[in-house]
């Protein structure tokens, strides 16, 4: 009879291990294309330079502000002539409605990659910060009511008495690494 040189504890190890290259046991995709890889919220650069990975038309418009992916320099034209498409990561220039859009816009397109009801990442109450006990999908309507009271050009966050400077930064946190908000059970890392 030979002995097995590995402890029961590191055969464990050893078979969750091979399970997670599979693809199975651990949640670790084993495509980089599926399901699991591709629901996790990116940030907006990720979405300025994925154009594929879109899935909506695009030129989109937002409340006005139309935007397009990033264009390659040598590519199509991103503007119309009129300088009315904007892609996620041009300066905003400290206009706070603009700044508002980009996480916004980058929030939908993260949406788009997720259940329609009941998803943990979207309807789970979040834990820590300003909006704490409110949803993702809760805190995304009210970047949409800012949004749609706020002026082209706005300098400052307040738009009929609401600071949109927290909406945002939940926005933000979500479409950077969903656990920061205690959304423990929407376990993405940001862009991989």
């Amino acid at each position: 009879m030979t002995k097995d040189k590995f402890s029961p504890t590191r055969r464990s190890v050893l078979r969750l291990g091979a399970m997670s290259a599979l693809g199975i046991g651990v949640g670790i995709p084993a495509v980089s294309g599926s399901v699991a890889a591709t629901s996790c919220p990116r940030t907006p650069g990720y979405w300025a330079n994925h154009p594929k990975a879109w899935g909506v038309e695009y030129p989109y418009d937002l409340y006005g502000y139309v935007f397009v992916p990033k264009m390659k320099k040598n590519g199509p034209e991103p503007t119309n002539g009129n300088g009315d498409y904007i892609e996620l990561l041009d300066p905003s220039e400290g206009a706070k409605d603009l700044i508002m859009a980009k996480h916004l816009m980058a929030t939908i397109l993260n949406f788009q990659n997720r259940k329609k009801e009941d998803d943990p990442c979207l309807d789970k109450p979040i834990k820590y910060g300003p909006y704490e006990g409110s949803t993702v999908r809760e805190v995304k309507r009210k970047a949409e009511d800012w949004l749609e009271n706020a002026e082209k050009g706005q300098e400052h966050w307040y738009v009929n008495g609401v600071n949109g400077e927290p909406i945002k930064n939940v926005l933000d946190t979500w479409n950077n690494n969903p656990q920061k908000l205690g959304l423990k059970y929407c376990p993405c890392y940001g862009d991989d």
